[in-house]
């Protein structure tokens, strides 16, 4: 039988590669089925290669974190020739202090005048933060402290009083 005289239903026996759709042949694998959650072998993420290779962008610092961030960066001073590390805020401070107290108001008073404005987004006073938890913490615990006192009283007067008659396991009359 030659090929002219092929029916159109005959198929040769070798699997003959021809290209799909989308760009697979189908001889590739025979045993593997691509579809739902199956994705092609040759698609698929690389061995020892992240899907995510910058990773996370890093967060924004918002306008009152960034001058924080930089006021907390700490700088050498010389100081009575020695030199000291403190952080950018305590430099600023220690020097308009300084010229405050030789008659130079000048740097002294805009930091005066910026102190509530800072105090109100959170940045000048981290301490008075940490004072408003303390209390808070404080007044959490006193009450844990009264509602266990009330229970001790409340269990001392129940084992200090007297034990009913109606059980006392005695004969009745």
């Amino acid at each position: 039988m030659s090929k002219d005289n092929q029916s159109k239903d005959d198929k040769p026996n070798n699997p003959v590669e021809t290209d799909q759709p989308n760009g697979q042949s189908n001889k590739a694998q025979p045993d593997y089925k691509v579809g739902y959650r199956r994705p092609p072998k040759n698609s698929r993420f690389k061995k020892g290669k992240s899907g995510n290779p910058r990773g996370r962008p890093k967060a924004k610092m918002s306008l009152a974190e960034l001058v924080e961030h930089e006021l907390q960066r700490t700088i050498t001073v010389e100081e009575e020739g020695e030199r000291h590390r403190m952080s950018r805020k305590e430099a600023i401070i220690k020097r308009a202090i300084n010229r405050a107290t030789g008659g130079d108001f000048s740097l002294l008073r805009p930091l005066i005048e910026m102190i509530p404005k800072l105090q109100s987004v959170g940045i000048a006073d981290g301490r008075a933060e940490i004072e408003t938890a303390r209390a808070r913490i404080a007044k959490k615990l006193e009450k844990i402290s009264e509602r266990l006192a009330a229970k001790a009283a409340a269990h001392e007067a129940k084992k200090s009083s007297p034990p009913d008659d109606d059980n006392s396991g005695g004969t009745g009359p």
